[in-house]
């Protein structure tokens, strides 16, 4: 294969090159899809799929297009869907730069960080004791993670660890019962709240785009989760148990009769328009 490219390269000009690579790359996702099909596939993927496929199905093509960086990245999820098989895989895709979500150091850089955000967390002393309690879920890689503390964490989890905690300290006198998280990723934040040894809401929503739902959608399904995913505008009833509401950005009407103590964005409300 190697001798191919060569030659190739040798005899086309670069773009011509460029494309050639472009359709070797395509025909190997194409294979390694069709190789996918025969693996078995978990129950949480086939749930999460079903899911994803009837929100692009109920789109609201009123909405703003979802440009060209978000637009690439649902793009290049959807080409690859069919070889992602577990819930596993699906969260490992998901904290790939494939999915353009989360970006992460590791080793000792990993320790370096952590070490660094606890020394500048600003927040009491008594508020820090619960940072072993924002370790990771059993899902993420151990590629990704080291231990601290009796605890599993990668840079997202030190990251939202430090968010909640600033924001618990801020809110003490009265903490919030419900949030909804308008980007919520891979789904960790919302499990962060839930799981944390100092302050749990009642219910957490994520308002998001489908395509980057799913994750959310598997990380809380296999933490064993209550989750709803809202698969139209009809009008919720703010009274339903769950514990976690997943809402497609199309649907986001059907939360019109919540009311959230605490509304949150982590770095991505500069990339939505005003639409």
């Amino acid at each position: 294969m190697i001798g191919v490219r060569r030659a190739v390269k040798s005899v086309l000009p670069v773009t011509l090159h460029k494309a050639a690579l472009r359709a070797e790359e395509r025909t190997r996702i194409a294979a390694a899809g069709l190789v996918a099909w025969r693996r078995p596939q978990d129950e949480i993927a086939k749930i999460v799929k079903e899911n994803l496929r009837r929100a692009i199905r109920r789109r609201d093509l009123a909405l703003p297009a979802f440009g060209d960086r978000w637009g690439g990245y649902a793009s290049e999820l959807r080409r690859r869907l069919p070889t992602l098989r577990t819930a596993r895989e699906l969260i490992n895709y998901a904290q790939s730069p494939l999915a353009g979500i989360e970006s992460h150091v590791r080793g000792e850089a990993l320790r370096t960080y952590i070490d660094g955000s606890l020394a500048d967390a600003m927040v009491p002393a008594d508020l820090l004791e619960h940072f072993p309690s924002f370790g990771v879920s059993a899902l993420i890689s151990d590629e990704i993670t080291i231990h601290h503390d009796g605890a599993r964490f990668d840079t997202n989890s030190v990251n939202i660890a430090m968010t909640i905690l600033r924001l618990i300290h801020m809110l003490r006198k009265d903490p919030p019962r419900t949030v909804c998280d308008i980007g919520g990723g891979i789904g960790a934040t919302a499990l962060a709240w839930l799981r944390n040894s100092v302050h749990r809401p009642d219910r957490v929503a994520i308002i998001d785009l489908p395509e980057t739902l799913i994750f959310a959608d598997a990380l809380l399904r296999y933490e064993r989760e209550t989750v709803h995913y809202v698969h139209d505008r009809t009008p919720l009833d703010p009274t339903i148990p769950a514990k976690i509401i997943l809402c497609p950005v199309s649907n986001a009407l059907a939360l019109r009769g919540f009311q959230f103590d605490l509304v949150t964005n982590t770095v991505s409300m500069q990339e939505m328009t005003d639409d």
